[in-house]
């Protein structure tokens, strides 16, 4: 192949193919393979305003589907235009939450992530943790627990057990879902996500945001990870063993804070963010 040769003439092979490309869809406009090819093709080149235009006819074309949109999540960051992409996402969320998730099998934890990091990368911290808890309640088959909407005052809704916190609220009944359904069922990477959004908050919720993570279930972490909150100060100390992709387990994280300082919130959220990172290289392809 063609493309498949290196050096200097590259880029004018990459040239002829999107010519070849841009025959094939002046014939056949909906011709969805040869948009993604041309999309790839100008990437490479690095023409991402024609990389844009490709996918947001694809979406046109194919409307809510999460491997367009999330092309498009991907570059429209790349252009600092994440609100272009959360559009996208948000008419989504809207068409998908319609039905119930046991019928939709394209929108999964992935995209959770992704609308997150969206309104993340904006600043959009308050809407962040609140969408995040909306998806999650509802992939998790509890959209029926709708008084979670609107209750911002913690995240006790994503306690490992309902108490002491959430049967101290009133419309919280005790047994009405699944354990699962709530702390032991959100992702490792959404829980730390979810810490990490209390504090770039703008009431900076640390307390909050350590209890995000110290009710993270052991059977749920990275091997051999621990990170300890000590007296008048946060210490990172990460340790960290094997972690299989898709396999994720931390044999311990213990949280111990006493009088921790608003001066050390940096500190924590370092340690949340490396925790992240790790998340992710840990679930890449060996």
């Amino acid at each position: 192949m063609v493309l498949e040769r290196d050096g200097e003439n590259r880029r004018a092979n990459l040239r002829d193919a999107i010519y070849c490309y841009n025959r094939v869809i002046s014939v056949d406009k909906t011709n969805v393979e040869a948009r993604y090819q041309r999309a790839a093709l100008n990437r490479e080149l690095g023409h991402k305003r024609k990389v844009v235009f490709e996918y947001e006819q694809l979406i046109k074309q194919l409307p809510h589907d999460t491997t367009v949109l999330r092309h498009l999540a991907e570059i429209y960051i790349e252009l600092n235009e994440a609100d272009q992409a959360l559009r996208h996402y948000e008419a989504t969320i809207v068409y998908f939450q319609a039905v119930e998730p046991d019928h939709v099998t394209s929108f999964t934890w992935s995209d959770v992530n992704i609308v997150a990091e969206l309104y993340g990368f904006q600043q959009r911290y308050a809407e962040a943790i609140s969408m995040l808890k909306s998806l999650a309640r509802w992939l998790l088959g509890r959209r029926g627990e709708n008084f979670w909407e609107t209750f911002e005052e913690d995240d006790r809704e994503w306690d490992l057990n309902d108490q002491p916190r959430r049967v101290a609220l009133p419309d919280f009944v005790a047994g009405a879902y699944e354990a699962h359904s709530y702390g032991r069922g959100l992702p490792l990477e959404l829980r730390i996500k979810l810490g990490i959004f209390r504090l770039y908050a703008d009431r900076r919720e640390l307390k909050e945001a350590i209890v995000s993570i110290a009710t993270c279930p052991a059977s749920r972490m990275l091997n051999n990870a621990s990170y300890r909150i000590i007296s008048n100060g946060l210490n990172q100390k990460p340790i960290i063993g094997t972690a299989r992709s898709m396999n994720i387990q931390i044999s311990s994280v213990k949280w111990e804070m006493h009088c921790v300082k608003e001066s050390n919130i940096k500190k924590l959220l370092d340690s949340m963010n490396h925790c992240e990172r790790l998340l992710t290289i840990s679930r890449r392809p060996s």
